[in-house]
């Protein structure tokens, strides 16, 4: 398996700008006018998570000595299993075991924890489905398609007995974009700190690898 991508050459990415981009998303009265519309917002953004899912893997791969640009026997064990927490953990585990640099591990760290909130909002999204709500919100009321949890899964919405309360998510099809976005950002950064792990990445980079400066 070869890794025909290449890390982006532009400003980096900030941490602490990912990590907002992966925050809920605030209340918004607007929807779209049909399902059908949020679908390719849906699809779009649980494909670029895949990507983040096969970095982790690579990353783990690389910190049990694997070389860059190919997956060994290891990574394709970890690659078996079918968990992402579980995929996240062994490489979590393995930084703490194989990166010496203080340093360079907490950022290591920091990166993939990233990615474990980035898995939080995907899991929201693949749950999902299209609403079509009917109440009011702080004097507002909805209007059109929404990406909500099921109206009767008590885990993420509430059934008070004046009514419905909070669901757990709520986004239009501007908002999964933006998890999207988010997503192709997490794996953009994964990828470059593969590159500085590997000893590939240039004087432009290798603030990824600096907990004070990513």
């Amino acid at each position: 398996m070869t890794d025909t991508d290449a890390s982006p050459r532009f400003p980096l990415l900030r941490y602490d700008d990912i990590l907002r981009a992966l925050d809920p998303k605030p209340f918004t009265a607007i929807g779209d006018t049909s399902s059908t519309q949020l679908y390719p917002f849906v699809g779009s953004a649980l494909s670029k998570f895949e990507k983040i899912q096969d970095e982790i893997i690579r990353i783990f791969d690389q910190l049990c000595g694997g070389q860059f640009g190919a997956v060994s026997p290891m990574g394709q064990i970890i690659g078996a299993t079918s968990s992402f927490n579980v995929k996240l953990d062994l490489a979590e585990q393995a930084a703490k075991s194989f990166i010496a640099d203080s340093s360079q591990q907490q950022a290591v760290l920091r990166w993939l924890r990233l990615a474990r909130k980035a898995s939080i909002v995907r899991n929201k999204i693949a749950h999902g489905q299209p609403i079509y709500p009917h109440f009011v919100k702080d004097g507002r009321s909805l209007k059109g398609v929404f990406w909500a949890p099921s109206l009767l899964d008590t885990r993420k919405v509430g059934w008070p007995e004046n009514g419905m309360s909070e669901w757990e998510f709520c986004w239009n099809g501007s908002q999964l974009s933006d998890y999207g976005t988010a997503f192709h950002s997490v794996y953009a950064m994964l990828l470059t700190l593969r590159e500085e792990l590997a000893g590939l990445g240039d004087e432009t980079t290798a603030s990824v690898l600096s907990p004070t400066d990513m």
